[in-house]
């Protein structure tokens, strides 16, 4: 189950910004677009993308994972191949809505529900472990997409991504994929049912529903920092190439911050996952928040390749535990059987805020010449909020099994 929920997240790397970005000077030659005109499209297919997100997640807790997963994967491998077919402006927008829905939205969402519904006291090193697949893709999807763009074109390219993902997952998902440890005598974390307590079961009767879990401070608290996370990362990554040669530095600067990131990434994952089984997670937050606000002053104030290349191993350290935390606190703080629900709420308005970042980026460099006052702007939000992880406390009904 750990593996495929990795590939499923590796997956999603043509729905996910970074995969979108190396396309982005091919669409805006072929299709005419101003940088204004295509962020702008990205940012209304992924608004509209983010409304099904909460109903997504109500079909998981009713018909389970699995059944949801397949048609996740065969709707974004049928998103990647209409994608290829765009000719205009309203067509890049639909595509950037099914993309960011379904791949983005919904098979990161199955993916990041598989872990929890197998791992309970070891959910932070398993979530670490699975999001390795992300980091991965990040270090090599966008060179290796970069290649076939000039080998087949941009169009093949994404057609082809669309067939492997559906030729690859497919198989797993019918014939190997199940939704909890229980329905193969198993209890969480890898042993039989009767060697680790609470069973599955048990864990049902203590968690909390949407409605519940929206009177507790913790659950604003994440949505809100998760939030602000989706669209400042958003944003950054989609404008990366751009940010990076205004600043004076070379293409080859930009396409390294990749693979610098997804190593800093990769390796914050593993020690957050490590430390999220052991350490408060609100600390770990907290950590996360700062790291995040140092990072993102880096790149405001970058001027050489040397700052360049500090700030892709900052953003990405700060990144990877921001991601291993938050996947780790919401199964534990809330449970399992409604999980896909709130989950599905949370990532609703994370999307939704993911659309914004990479328009606020683009208006304002067309607006103002540079990409500054926004970056000041997400620096001072970053830093004031980081506060706020601090107060991310234990909901009292939930009972937290690592205390």
């Amino acid at each position: 189950m750990l593996a495929i929920a990795m590939m499923a997240a590796m997956a999603t790397s043509p729905g996910q910004t970074y995969g979108v970005a190396v396309f982005n000077p091919s669409l805006r030659e072929t299709l005419q677009l101003s940088e204004s005109q295509l962020s702008f499209a990205y940012l209304l297919g992924t608004l509209l993308a983010c409304l099904p997100q909460t109903i997504f997640g109500s079909l998981m807790d009713r018909y389970g994972n699995q059944r949801v997963m397949v048609f996740a994967v065969i709707g974004f491998a049928a998103a990647c191949v209409f994608m290829s077919t765009v000719q205009n402006w309203a067509m890049l927008v639909a595509a950037f809505l099914l993309l960011r829905m379904l791949g983005q939205g919904l098979l990161s969402l199955t993916a990041n529900n598989t872990i929890a519904m197998w791992f309970q006291s070891r959910l932070g090193a398993a979530s670490a472990i699975a999001c390795l697949g992300g980091a991965f893709s990040i270090a090599t999807v966008p060179g290796l997409t970069l290649w076939s763009i000039g080998e087949i074109g941009w169009r093949w390219t994404y057609a082809a991504s669309g067939i492997l993902i559906c030729a690859v997952l497919l198989p797993l998902l019918l014939l190997v994929y199940r939704n909890r440890p229980e329905d193969v005598a198993q209890a969480m974390d890898g042993g039989r049912r009767s060697d680790r307590q609470p069973t599955g079961d048990e864990l049902d009767d203590i968690n909390l529903t949407l409605g519940e879990a929206a009177q507790t401070r913790a659950f604003w608290i994440l949505l809100t920092l998760t939030s602000l996370w989706s669209l400042v990362g958003t944003g950054i990554m989609f404008s990366i190439l751009p940010i990076f040669t205004s600043r004076g530095l070379a293409e080859t600067d930009a396409s390294r911050f990749f693979v610098l990131f997804a190593y800093s990434l990769g390796a914050m994952q593993i020690v957050g996952g490590i430390l999220a089984d052991r350490v408060r997670l609100n600390v770990l937050y907290f950590v996360a928040m700062v790291g995040s606000t140092s990072a993102l002053l880096v790149l405001t104030l970058m001027d050489s390749t040397q700052m360049a290349q500090a700030f892709s191993l900052m953003f990405g350290a700060s990144q990877g535990l921001f991601v291993v935390v938050g996947q780790t606190i919401w199964p534990r703080f809330f449970g399992r059987t409604h999980l896909g629900k709130i989950r599905g709420a949370m990532w609703t308005t994370a999307v939704a805020a993911s659309s914004i970042g990479p328009f606020v980026l683009g208006g304002c460099r067309d607006l103002t010449g540079s990409y500054s006052v926004a970056l000041w702007a997400f620096v001072a939000i970053y830093g004031v909020l980081s506060i706020a992880a601090l107060g991310i406390t234990q909901p009292r009904r939930v009972r937290c099994l690592s205390d």
